[in-house]
């Protein structure tokens, strides 16, 4: 993950955060910007890896982006998980409400 004059390379230190379970969004900002090296960074496990270069509005505009992404999966994944309930809940006959856009399964 060292190479020379101490630096880091951001593919390593982007595989080891993935590694230990990170989730969260990262995103790479790098002064090589060539085809190559974005898609190291995207293999190495980062959301999005951006050129130092790059505006701060098309930044903001990537990193919006990438959130919207990440609620819609989260969303996503949500409707899909089915409710479980403890029994002393299902004794009651009570059951979650159920909305129109997502389904209970109980």
């Amino acid at each position: 993950m060292i190479y020379s004059e101490g630096a880091v390379l951001g593919s390593d230190l982007t595989k080891q955060l993935r590694d230990q379970g990170f989730n969260g969004l990262i995103i790479v900002r790098s002064a090589n910007d060539s085809e190559e090296s974005q898609k190291i960074y995207l293999d190495a496990g980062a959301s999005a890896a951006l050129s130092k270069g790059t505006s701060a509005k098309v930044v903001a505009k990537e990193i919006k982006q990438l959130l919207i992404d990440l609620h819609t999966k989260a969303q996503e994944d949500a409707a899909h998980t089915p409710v479980t309930l403890p029994p002393t809940i299902l004794a009651t006959g009570w059951h979650p409400p159920c909305s129109a856009v997502q389904s209970c399964r109980i």
